[in-house]
């Protein structure tokens, strides 16, 4: 069988530093510290490892993928990752931007790290096969073919898609704000509404004052919103963006303020159960 060495392989990382986490640990008891806890260690050389003997039957199936079928990583991290909905504002929580993302990247990296471990370089009518395309073993379920899922993922491309995703989920809960808006003040036909944003710097505070005349009286709304997404909703809306450091209240109109205030305490709803 012909044999094939991956160009990328880094000779640094082997042989390793030491056989164990152990070896290592016993080795440089004596030096760590607190504020130098690592003393210099590179895990790197270590893991490098860790993928060549994942491969015996023997070892732990989360790691060694030996399951009929592949490991299923999805689903067993998949109980765990729910739990972390809590985790993030209304817009978009952890646990939906750790789908989007793994649903992107978890098959490439499974399909990486068999290639790993059985020394091959590519997936060729289910097998992994040698640059020469000479079958070395049949490919497990999770480890897919095609050159996206050989290409190397680059940490860049990752932060730039999940800044993406939530930049994304956050855009479309300030479409249904802005839909809110549009249909109860600034096209309302039966009450006409005068709409001014405002941003408030010093407490990084968003909030739309709308002000309409009824049976002699100035009549004031607040709704606030995220002050993250107030240039998406002032382009939407075409209205530009008031800037203020203090509150334009005094003794006359107190009651706008309390009004005001009350807004300000308040969560951010969800404006699509609104609309």
């Amino acid at each position: 069988m012909a044999y094939y060495q991956n160009p990328n392989y880094n000779h640094k990382y082997t042989p390793p530093t030491y056989d164990t986490i152990t070896s290592w640990y016993r080795a440089n008891s004596a030096t760590r510290s607190w504020a130098n806890p690592l003393n210099g260690f590179d895990p790197i050389p270590f893991f490098c490892q860790l993928l060549k003997v994942a491969n015996l039957p023997e070892i732990e199936p989360v790691v060694s993928m030996q399951k009929e079928g592949g490991f299923d990583y999805e689903n067993y991290l998949e109980t765990y990752f729910v739990q972390l909905t809590a985790i993030g504002d209304g817009r978009v929580n952890f646990y939906e931007t750790w789908k989007e993302i793994s649903n992107e990247y978890l098959p490439k990296i499974l399909t990486q790290i068999e290639l790993a471990q059985s020394g091959g370089c590519q997936i060729i009518n289910g097998y992994v096969c040698n640059g020469d395309g000479i079958p070395i073993k049949e490919a497990s379920s999770t480890c897919k073919e095609g050159e996206e899922y050989t290409k190397p993922l680059l940490y860049e491309d990752i932060i730039e898609k999940t800044k993406n995703f939530i930049q994304k989920k956050r855009d479309e809960h300030a479409d249904f704000f802005i839909q809110y808006l549009s249909a109860k003040y600034i096209y309302n036909t039966e009450q006409k509404w005068n709409a001014t944003l405002v941003f408030y710097p010093n407490m990084y505070s968003f909030i739309t004052e709308l002000s309409s005349y009824k049976n002699g009286s100035t009549v004031m709304e607040y709704v606030k919103y995220y002050w993250d997404e107030k240039d998406y909703v002032s382009g939407k809306l075409n209205i530009p963006i008031t800037t203020r450091y203090t509150f334009p209240f005094n003794t006359e109109n107190y009651q706008n303020g309390i009004k005001m205030f009350e807004n300000f305490s308040a969560p951010i709803p969800n404006f699509k159960d609104l609309l």
